[in-house]
């Protein structure tokens, strides 16, 4: 197809021989200006002081080909906007909440939720659980139940939002995220393709206000076990704001926190799911584990040093123990105790919990050197670099002498980089003072242990009566191809 193309030119010459011809020869040639012979529409020419100046204006026709016919692509391979996930939303309908508010509540959820798999109605990759809860709860519809995103927007807006009991447990349904709604039984998939996900709707009260520690406490739980919580700032309807600064801390990260009463934060959430859960490249993943193509090579290090209580170490030993009880699958598990040097050792087993009754606690010396606890682990059971590997430290995190703090950090850092392990640490309760125990929780612990998934340290209190239950799920969610061998 022939086109026609308007093109201007402006040159100065000298004045030298130079005639109006001149002045048109130059112009006609000048660079990017491609004007045909005998398509000159008009010449300008000025000049003084020595110099001629002149201007053209012509057309120049210039013949194209057309533009090959497009092929069907499929619109997944470049549309940012399609998320791969597992959502669970989770609805507050206690009575501290007005009724106005529970209908709005379902109504932002709904809206959500239609905003999600627009613009493609993507149902294979999205599944979305919806839990109502108050005093008790009660799971409106499970992960797997509904495939159609009408039906699962119709089901949301017209969820039944009268109260379970005026109270409100948010510990007991952020429980029940990792322990029952988060699970292959229920329509959970596998994290590496299909992260885990909460929309928590609440006015940030826990009733009785004896449970707020609690409602922490099970927030990062689910956290630990790659569960990443968006909240949305439902009006308590007094006005009263959150107990316990429950809003600061329950949201995975401050930006997570949205508000009921703001419509555009219907899209914010919207535009934040899609983008950390991107099917082709989530951010999510920006701290994925490399998955093993086994079972995990699971060690128990016991710090027995003379700072930890005996009541500790026993309990250290049983928290060991019930991970293994608790776990779906035979990874394999090795143990070995510490306070100067190694104490007592527990070679690699996969039968029986039991296996622990032969590992020597008995404290031989009162310093406790972590850095030498890691290199055993690495020679002695941890002799090639994989993601398979995962050592649990149970202790205080003081090192002794301190000034040996530097090498326990590099020699965990080697391990959990170069080496792909992944460090959990479950704090055991120091009988130094609090300073110190400050010290080791901050300036150890803190530091060497592993992050997950979603940013969140891999850090326990021994004292959590749901420890070994949230381990034992990370290392099955983490090793799943671990079942194969397990049958």
């Amino acid at each position: 197809m022939a086109l026609v193309k308007l093109a201007w030119a402006y040159v100065i010459i000298k004045v030298c021989t130079a005639t109006e011809d001149n002045i048109i020869d130059a112009l006609r040639t000048a660079k990017n200006v491609s004007i045909d012979s005998g398509n000159v529409d008009s010449v300008g020419i000025s000049g003084g002081s020595g110099t001629l100046g002149g201007t053209l204006k012509g057309t120049s026709r210039i013949t194209t080909s057309p533009k090959p016919e497009d092929k069907p692509i499929d619109p997944k391979m470049f549309d940012p906007s399609v998320a791969c996930l597992d959502l669970m939303i989770v609805i507050d309908v206690s009575c501290s909440i007005k009724q106005e508010d529970r209908n709005n509540a379902t109504e932002f959820a709904a809206r959500v939720v239609s905003g999600l798999f627009k613009p493609l109605n993507d149902t294979e990759n999205i599944r979305v659980g919806l839990v109502r809860y108050s005093q008790t709860l009660e799971q409106v519809f499970r992960l797997d139940d509904h495939g159609e995103s009408d039906v699962i927007e119709h089901a949301v807006r017209t969820m039944n939002t009268s109260d379970l009991g005026c109270k409100t447990h948010t510990h007991t349904v952020l429980k029940e995220l990792y322990t029952t709604y988060f699970t292959k039984n229920l329509g959970d998939r596998s994290n590496e393709a299909y992260p885990n996900a909460a929309i928590l709707f609440t006015d940030g009260r826990t009733i009785s206000q004896r449970f707020a520690p609690e409602t922490k406490r099970q927030a990062r739980n689910a956290e630990v076990s790659d569960i990443e919580i968006h909240v949305v700032d439902v009006p308590h309807r007094q006005g009263l704001g959150d107990l316990a600064d429950e809003f600061d801390e329950l949201p995975t990260r401050p930006q997570l926190l949205y508000n009921l009463t703001e419509p555009e934060h219907i899209d914010s959430i919207v535009q934040d799911i899609k983008r950390r859960y991107n099917c082709d490249r989530p951010d999510f993943g920006s701290q994925r584990d490399e998955q093993s193509s086994g079972c995990a090579n699971v060690v128990f290090c016991i710090d027995i040093s003379c700072s930890i209580d005996r009541t500790n170490v026993t309990r250290a030993i049983k928290i060991a123990k019930d991970i293994i009880d608790a776990s779906e699958f035979r990874h394999n598990y090795g143990a070995f105790t510490y306070d100067n040097n190694t104490v007592g050792s527990v070679p690699y087993f996969t039968d029986t919990s039991a296996e622990l009754n032969n590992l020597n606690s008995e404290t031989k010396a009162c310093k406790t050197r972590t850095n030498r606890a890691i290199t055993y682990a690495r020679k002695n059971f941890f002799n090639n670099n994989s993601s398979s590997n995962v050592l649990i430290i149970f202790g205080d995190g003081n090192e002794s002498p301190w000034r040996e703090n530097k090498f326990a950090i590099e020699n965990a850092k080697d391990f959990t980089s170069n080496n792909k392990g992944t460090l959990i640490w479950v704090i055991l309760t120091s009988n130094r003072d609090n300073t110190t125990r400050i010290r080791g929780i901050e300036e150890q612990i803190k530091v060497v242990a592993s992050v997950n998934n979603i940013g969140t340290k891999l850090i326990l209190e021994h004292n959590d009566p749901d420890v070994a239950t949230v381990i034992a799920d990370y290392l099955d969610r983490h090793f799943p191809r671990c079942s194969e061998s397990s049958e």
